[in-house]
């Protein structure tokens, strides 16, 4: 450790040697770079600073651990202004989204939105590139329910939801409920007075599938399930040729009630409280609705949604809508550590930190 520290010294002593040329400059800041564990990013501005005052080769050292230990000690307050100023700044363009008269616009939705930002509530949709992480790169996700891992590899804004106050989901049904939804909101089995469990019973029996797992599901709906209303993220069918099920599948559930109960699909948009929200049974490792949310699409609540509720036109499961660049800017940046780190740099310059 002494040969080391002794050694970047030296390098130091190099760089920063007046008569240093760019190009040896540059090969010596590489030996440092291997040297250290310091971020580059923080390197580069260290090294820029101290050749501006003209510093000594010790003091420029105490600067680069000064630095880094700031850096490392303020990193999470950074991150977590940047989460609360994307989310703030995806309600923006949410409303802006909403606002547009085009296929997936929704005024009346937008100006929902609007109110309740002027109440101090914050709203999330995931923006649809990869902002659930694998919906589209890793489809084994969904069958693997044990694999919910908090450590996962891409940033899954996590935190930002935990800071939202809504979120925005969907919810598929037959129009056979239209004036029931429409007077009580939409509503769990047991407020509708619909049974549930003959329906089951007899996909069960049609399909011949195992009954004791129908007995299972019996409890379950008897327990629990009757007095939930389920919501899905409707990205179950957005891949073409995409051929696997899950609870966020929301094209496959209003299908399911024009068979059970008659009517035509209907699709609702919902801003849903997520204090409210739970994991749905089926995400059998999920401990909160998130993690129902990235294993299954989907999560519930007990009781009725009331309120915040809009018919999605033509009853079409969107294309995921919310065109954030605010949200992909900032999974980028916590997707790519370098970027991240010269992100906090440009806002937090050394001079600033020292």
């Amino acid at each position: 450790m002494i040969i080391m520290k002794q050694d970047m010294q030296q390098l130091i002593d190099l760089i920063l040697r007046p008569t240093t040329s760019k190009k040896k400059r540059k090969r010596f800041a590489k030996e440092f770079y291997d040297l250290s564990n310091y971020p580059p990013i923080l390197l580069d501005e260290c090294f820029d600073y101290a050749l501006n005052k003209k510093m000594s080769s010790p003091r420029s050292l105490e600067l680069f651990e000064k630095a880094h230990s700031y850096f490392l000690s303020d990193l999470p307050r950074f991150i977590r202004e940047l989460e609360m100023s994307t989310l703030i700044q995806v309600n923006h363009e949410l409303i802006d989204f909403y606002s547009d008269s085009g296929a997936e616009g929704e005024t009346n939705l937008a100006k929902r939105i609007r109110k309740l930002n002027e109440d101090d509530r914050l709203v999330f949709e995931f923006h649809e590139k990869n902002s659930i992480g694998v919906f589209e790169k890793q489809t084994q996700y969904f069958t693997d329910k044990k694999r919910f891992n908090h450590n996962r590899k891409n940033y899954d804004f996590r935190p930002i939801l935990e800071s939202a106050d809504y979120i925005i989901l969907y919810h598929g049904t037959s129009n056979v409920f239209d004036e029931l939804i429409e007077k009580q909101g939409i509503c769990p089995p047991s407020m509708t007075g619909h049974d549930v469990i003959s329906k089951y019973e007899k996909q069960y029996l049609d399909n011949h599938e195992d009954y004791e797992k129908f007995e299972r599901l019996r409890q379950s709906i008897e327990n629990d399930r009757q007095d939930s209303v389920y919501f899905s993220l409707a990205r179950g069918n957005i891949k073409q040729g995409q051929n696997i099920l899950t609870n966020g599948d929301v094209k496959t559930h209003m299908e399911k009630a024009v068979k059970w109960w008659g009517g035509d699909e209907r699709l609702y948009r919902c801003l849903v409280k997520t204090k409210h929200l739970l994991p749905d049974e089926d995400a059998k490792e999920a401990k909160d609705f998130l993690e129902s949310i990235y294993t299954m699409g989907s999560a519930k609540i007990k009781g009725n949604q009331t309120d915040h509720i809009f018919r999605v036109k033509d009853d079409e499961v969107p294309v995921f809508v919310n065109r954030s660049p605010s949200a992909l800017r900032f999974q980028e940046l916590m997707d790519n550590s370098e970027c991240l780190h010269k992100e906090y740099f440009r806002q937090n310059p050394v001079k600033n930190i020292i």
